[in-house]
């Protein structure tokens, strides 16, 4: 008896608890301050504007892969 309860208790319980988190993270969110709105927009602008650190295989002086540059 209990088995079967809980074999199809679970899944409710599962599918309630999912309904509960979906709502929660689907909320109003209270309107943001608008200097750590500008604040946070700044930070975003300063880190796009920096310099890419990826090194590029010909900037090594060495020759590209054929296989790696297929697979991308």
């Amino acid at each position: 008896m209990w088995q079967t309860l809980m074999w199809t208790g679970a899944p409710v319980v599962a599918l309630l608890l999912g309904i509960v988190w979906a709502h929660w993270r689907s909320r109003d969110r209270g309107p943001v301050e608008t200097m750590a709105s500008v604040e946070e927009y700044e930070r975003f602008r300063a880190a796009i504007q920096k310099p890419s650190a990826v090194v590029v295989p010909a900037q090594r002086g060495e020759r590209p892969d054929p296989k790696r540059a297929k697979a991308s």
